[in-house]
């Protein structure tokens, strides 16, 4: 038999193939399409792979799994993301997941918002570090991020710590978050976060930016011996004794008033009296070249 028009021929075999319910019978006609499709140049191929994918995504919904019994036309008529929402509304999210990854759906619109549907279930049904596996799993840190933010509003802040520890990308995350806010005024959660985490180099740093930014005398003396202890805790023989070397010189700042000015200013402050520039020295212990 001649065919005369190879172009209808493998269109027609494309829509019967939409149109049949039986697997078997679309691969045959699938195939039929593609061996005229070698014959042809009149035919898209990128919209022959996009029906593919299409027919795909049909046959898994229809499985009894799913029982949803939408045909080619309705599937067009509504539209994936009609269908994605439905897969979402009866639970299906790693099938919704699935066809938006075969569909090559934009990612935060497709993939990311199934995946954070799911774990705002898991949330709701108070299921706190499953809802944190399965967004380490997805290995989408922005996923991560909104579900970090979504347990700081609305979960006791001793369940969520315990459940974000066992996981490092929450942990790093909720770190990040919490400085943020310590940036914004906040600083009691980070300081009680690193204290948690016996994180003792940080505790030190974090002492020692607060002594930096404080005016009042008596606090900053407070956070110079806090970040001391820090130092001591982490054993680092090294910035133990700077500290202790400031903290020693300190005190007679706070009577100067010259809080704000470093050793080195001080000294040079007082370059015309011999006597204080020794007295100086030795508090600090200061060598002749520094």
């Amino acid at each position: 038999m001649q065919i005369r028009d190879l172009s209808l021929a493998i269109e027609q075999c494309i829509s019967t193939a939409s149109s049949v319910w039986s697997p078997e019978l679309q691969k045959a006609l699938l195939k039929a399409a593609h061996f005229g499709m070698a014959f042809s140049n009149g035919y898209d191929s990128n919209r022959f792979a996009r029906f593919l994918r299409e027919l795909r995504v049909l046959n898994e919904v229809h499985r009894r799994r799913i029982g949803m019994p939408i045909t080619y036309s309705q599937f067009q008529e509504l539209g994936e993301s009609c269908l994605i929402n439905r897969l979402i509304d009866i639970g299906a999210y790693g099938l919704a997941a699935e066809i938006c990854s075969w569909l090559k759906r934009d990612q935060q619109e497709g993939i990311d918002r199934v995946l954070l549907e799911w774990v705002q279930v898991l949330l709701q049904l108070g299921d706190v570090q499953e809802a944190l596996t399965r967004a380490a799993a997805a290995q989408r840190p922005q996923l991560m991020h909104q579900v970090v933010r979504h347990l700081m509003k609305g979960q006791k802040r001793a369940e969520y710590e315990l459940a974000i520890r066992k996981i490092p990308l929450a942990q790093c995350l909720y770190q990040d978050l919490i400085r943020d806010e310590s940036e914004r005024g906040s600083s009691k959660m980070m300081l009680a976060l690193l204290e948690q985490a016996s994180d003792f180099e940080r505790q030190t740093m974090f002492h020692l930016d607060a002594l930096e930014n404080e005016i009042n005398p008596a606090e900053r003396l407070n956070y110079l011996r806090r970040a001391k202890e820090s130092a001591r805790n982490m054993g680092d023989k090294g910035v133990e004794e700077l500290l202790n070397d400031i903290a020693a010189f300190a005190p007679g700042q706070s009577e100067r008033g010259q809080d704000q000015l470093t050793i080195r200013d001080t000294v040079i402050e007082f370059a015309a009296d011999p006597q204080k520039v020794a007295q100086f020295k030795h508090q600090a212990k200061l060598t002749d070249k520094q």
